[in-house]
């Protein structure tokens, strides 16, 4: 999954991050207990059973048209041993991992994403990706489920919507000068891209009021 012909890509995304350190290889030896994207709690739960101290950074995912980093934490123990205790999401054995420091008091930190291509459908995707990503962020866990808030609803719609879309129209080989998803008949550049930036602009302001005007008293 990481070849040296990743190299570059992964040089653009250490620097964008603005990590000091450089990337490890890490083994995913999974504990019984941690649950797959909820990598804090799971280690801060491995240290109070075992000692040692919890590590964070960001991992890592090779994408067909992205090199995306989460942020995530692993375990270092007594020994000085570093290991990825939470499973993976994407069936792997080991975690690509990016040291970084971190005050972790429960924030939203969105992803940081590298457009591998030439192909600028892939930069207004990541724009979506991220806007998608914050209003996900308001969202409440209630068990195993999500629950978006009300007053965020239609833009999470709206937002699924376009990241579909947008995914699919990748998939196919859309590009700039491809016949847009919304079967508009004009090529991407003359239509979608024409507004995209623009709307995802007035959607990111719409959902910090929201977040402000019914964020807990």
């Amino acid at each position: 999954m990481f070849d040296n012909s990743l190299k570059i890509f992964t040089e653009q995304l250490i620097e964008k991050i603005g990590s000091n350190h450089r990337e490890l290889f890490l083994p995913i030896k999974e504990e019984k207990y941690a649950k797959p994207g909820n990598c804090f709690l799971n280690v801060q739960q491995k240290v109070k059973n075992d000692g040692g101290s919890i590590i964070y950074g960001w991992s890592v995912l090779n994408g067909d048209f992205l090199m995306e980093a989460e942020r995530h934490a692993i375990w270092k123990s007594p020994n000085d041993e570093l290991v990825d205790i939470t499973p993976s999401t994407q069936n792997l054995d080991f975690t690509f991992f990016i040291p970084q420091e971190l005050n972790y008091i429960g924030q939203f930190i969105d992803n940081v994403r590298i457009n591998k291509t030439k192909n600028e459908v892939v930069d207004h995707w990541i724009i979506i990706s991220s806007l998608r990503s914050k209003i996900f962020n308001t969202a409440s866990r209630k068990g195993d489920y999500i629950e978006i808030p009300k007053h965020m609803q239609t833009l999470y719609y709206r937002y699924e919507n376009l990241n579909n879309c947008y995914y699919s129209f990748l998939i196919y080989g859309g590009g700039t000068a491809t016949n847009c998803f919304c079967n508009s008949s004009k090529p991407y550049n003359r239509c979608h891209s024409l507004t995209i930036r623009k709307d995802c602009e007035r959607d990111g302001k719409r959902i910090d009021y929201l977040q402000k005007k019914y964020a807990p008293k």
